[in-house]
């Protein structure tokens, strides 16, 4: 997401000379802390609202707006007032960050930013989408920025603004649809990762992309739709791995994942169905879901909308709910052209001249700088081998075919069953998505939905410039499970379908959350097979990872071949791992042994067979842990120099040994994660940072929470029963960094407290704590 940017600029703040500048300005001011500008008023009358009627936005007592109208125009334009009001510089950031325009107010750190989001050109697709969308959506979307613009215009302005002595832009409805496709390039599979797995492929040739890229672990996986797996090969020998003295971990980059799981109503205690999703995202402050339940004739939903985005994203109507968690299938084609001097690309045989789109970018306390784009008729080029004459191409079909992304989630917001939500999904240009689905007939419901192309690379590799266009996976033939009262259905990204489907990706990510919450459903059944709605919900804080306990075992196994207790200098990191029980928790030097270690081999072993300029890049291109795991499980012959893996094994407990020192350290500790404000890295982290999130979970047990990357929501919907369903975030409902409920929600988070967000009439009512009502 747009908190991404954040970790990548802190070391060039020397540029920053006149920023700083501003800032000790805006301290002299007084604006940094937001109070003396004062947050968002809630309470009494505005007059002069774009409304055709009188609406009320309720608040309850964690800040979440609850809205009543007249119209759906009104709810809408009710809803981006709320939200603009609690959230306006997330809102414009997020804007700036896809249209490529984040050094335009925070300079020099940025432009390199602002030249990669160029390449997509999202403005000007965002445009191309609202012009070919339905009237509905345009005026669904035209009444949301008319409730921006009018917060904008009437409460106070968010203290980021005075800081950075910045003002706000116009809030457009195309720009709705350019903030959701910061979620579609989230989650689609990168382009920069295909020219990655082509490059490994260049060096080490189909066995090696079998080997690095494995389709997903056997031991351990469940396909999503339940079929049977079938037979999946062991990881095949490689050339040879050189020595080497010393390689640095693995960034351990965390893949973008989510969970979620249903379950029917004749598998629940309650008779009713049951659906729980956590959505795992880089996590900030403020987050990037925005809580918000709001009804009118026609339409009555609930849930979290992505911050700058209408209507609810996840969430529930009056009879459906639905979730969703990535579907890591590679969207975006990537082409390996020929290519000879400045802008010349052989394609279809012919020899042809790159158009040259030139993206001026305006830099803060800088010169403008002219980033050169290369396009043709197949795309556009994101990377050059210059030593091997070759050009990578993204082919984005969504630049040929302007589809909107939103338009199925709005089809959701009156979808009356879950066999609706299955046919409203069917319009979902990208991501790909695994979407679940409950109504308030019991049935639970899973399908596999976005434009999948059935190329023969699967993301593997760059396709060749000549290839034609794939065609794409009916949606029919997609992974699904059909509505059903008995329907249980767990998926954490991992591979969808069983034996005998296509391969769909370039790797499925590690099996291990679903295996693990699935093995933890199936258990907290009760004697008749069914599951309480409180034991669905727990498995959301399960920090139970049985790959890395097999992983701790592997391990200890190879120390005690290898005599690793003889080195004294071990004894700590020995200590830890035999202590390690397979659980993620906070308190655990186990954890934080079995996570710096994973991490240690899988640096080593890219660095033993890839170049040095390739081998870091490794590690976030691929499936990652799952790669030593087997290694360590199969002992492929080539892998490890001389195929000695105890050895291997040693030397990778002496470099983690050197690396924590002579204590390990707690795992909610060493992977700690601070909630940090987007302008942290320019010198507003005291002021304006959250709450810090101990580690917990790491990436494979269900509870994640570590390395930047954490479950962003927890929601839980008993399908008929909205007002026992719940949904907690990690921080606040309000982005002001002066407002009561900027931080109010972080302590209920580590705790894994459950709070219902009140739906019916009479639920708000009783809730409401401040109610500010808008009128023409």
């Amino acid at each position: 997401m747009a908190g991404r940017w954040i970790r990548g600029v802190a070391f060039l703040l020397g540029a920053l000379v006149g920023l700083v500048a501003l800032i000790l300005a805006s301290y002299a001011g007084g604006v940094l802390l937001g109070t003396k500008l004062g947050v968002a008023r809630n309470t009494g009358t505005e007059a002069g609202l774009p409304v055709d009627g009188p609406v009320t936005i309720a608040r309850d007592a964690r800040g979440v707006p609850h809205v009543r109208a007249g119209s759906v125009h009104d709810l809408l334009v009710a809803e981006g007032y709320a939200m603009a009001s609690d959230r306006l510089f997330q809102m414009d950031t997020t804007r700036r960050y896809v249209d490529g325009r984040l050094a335009e107010i925070l300079g020099q750190p940025l432009a390199r930013v602002d030249q990669r989001m160029r390449r997509y050109g999202i403005r000007d697709l965002a445009d191309r989408v609202y012009a070919h969308a339905s009237p509905e959506e345009r005026a669904l979307l035209a009444a949301f920025a008319d409730g921006v613009n009018a917060a904008a215009a009437r409460q106070p302005l968010p203290p980021e603004y005075r800081a950075l002595f910045v003002d706000f832009e116009t809030w457009r409805p195309a720009d709705s649809l350019a903030v959701g496709f910061a979620t579609v390039l989230d989650l689609d599979d990168k382009p920069d990762d295909v020219v990655i797995r082509d490059m490994v492929r260049g060096v080490l040739g189909p066995a090696g992309t079998d080997a690095l890229y494995p389709l997903t672990d056997p031991k351990y996986d469940v396909p999503t739709n339940g079929r049977p797996p079938g037979v999946i090969a062991n990881l095949p020998a490689l050339s040879g791995a050189r020595p080497v003295v010393a390689a640095a971990p693995a960034d351990g980059h965390a893949p973008i994942g989510s969970n979620g799981w249903v379950v029917g109503g004749n598998r629940t205690t309650v008779g009713k169905a049951v659906l729980a999703n956590d959505p795992h995202l880089d996590i900030n402050i403020p987050g990037i879901w925005y809580l918000f339940e709001g009804s009118a004739p026609g339409m009555h939903v609930a849930g979290a909308a992505l911050a700058g985005t209408p209507g609810v994203t996840l969430g529930h109507n009056e009879h459906v709910a639905w979730g969703v968690t990535a579907g890591e299938t590679a969207a975006m084609r990537v082409l390996r052209e020929r290519a000879r001097g400045d802008d010349e690309l052989l394609e279809r045989g012919a020899w042809v001249h790159a158009r040259h789109r030139h993206e001026p970018i305006t830099v803060r306390f800088g010169k403008t700088q002219d980033d050169d784009i290369l396009e043709s008729d197949r795309g556009v080029v994101i990377a050059r081998d210059q030593a091997h004459g070759l050009a990578y191409v993204m082919d984005w079909r969504m630049r040929r075919n302007p589809v909107s992304p939103l338009a199925p989630f709005l089809a959701l917001l009156r979808a009356r069953s879950a066999a609706d939500g299955v046919a409203a999904m069917r319009a979902l240009p990208e991501p790909a998505l695994n979407v679940l689905l409950v109504d308030d007939a019991g049935n639970a419901a899973y399908h596999f939905a976005g434009q999948v192309p059935l190329s023969p690379s699967w993301g593997r590799w760059a396709d060749d410039g000549d290839a034609p266009e794939p065609a794409y996976l009916p949606y029919d033939r997609a992974p699904h499970v059909d509505p059903s009262r008995d329907a249980l259905v767990v998926t954490g990204n991992n591979r969808a379908d069983g034996d005998g489907s296509p391969r769909l990706a370039p790797y499925w990510p590690p099996p291990y959350r679903a295996y693990e919450a699935g093995r933890a459903l199936r258990a907290a059944a009760n004697a008749h097979g069914k599951l309480a709605p409180d034991a669905i919900a727990a498995e959301q804080r399960d920090a139970t990872s049985p790959a890395e306990r097999e992983f701790a075992q592997l391990v200890l196994a190879s120390a005690v071949r290898a005599h690793a207790s003889d080195d004294a200098t071990l004894a700590p990191l020995l200590t830890a791992l035999r202590a390690f029980d397979g659980t993620l928790v906070s308190d655990s030097a186990g954890a934080t042994a079995v996570v710096a270690l994973r991490r240690e081999m899988l640096g080593t072993l890219a660095a033993e067979h890839l170049p040095a300029w390739l081998a870091p890049a490794y590690p976030g291109s691929s499936p990652g842990f799952e790669v030593v795991l087997r290694a360590l499980r199969e002992r492929p012959r080539g892998w490890v120099p001389h195929d000695d893996y105890d050895a291997f094994v040693l030397a990778s407990l002496r470099d983690t040994q050197k690396q924590l020192g002579a204590t390990v350290p707690a795992f909610g500790t060493y992977a700690a994660q601070p909630l940090e404000h987007p302008l942290a890295a320019f010198g507003f982290g005291t002021i304006w940072n959250g709450a810090t999130l101990p580690g917990r979970g790491g990436s494979f047990a269900p509870a994640v929470q570590w390395n930047g990357h954490a479950q962003s929501f927890r929601a839980v919907w008993i399908a008929g029963d909205w007002d026992h369903g719940t949904i907690d975030v990690d921080a606040g409902e309000s982005g002001e960094p002066g407002s009561p409920h900027y931080r109010d929600q972080s302590a209920a988070w580590v705790r894994f407290d459950r709070t219902p967000l009140p739906f019916s009439d009479a639920a708000v009512r009783a809730a409401t704590v401040a109610t500010l009502t808008l009128t023409r």
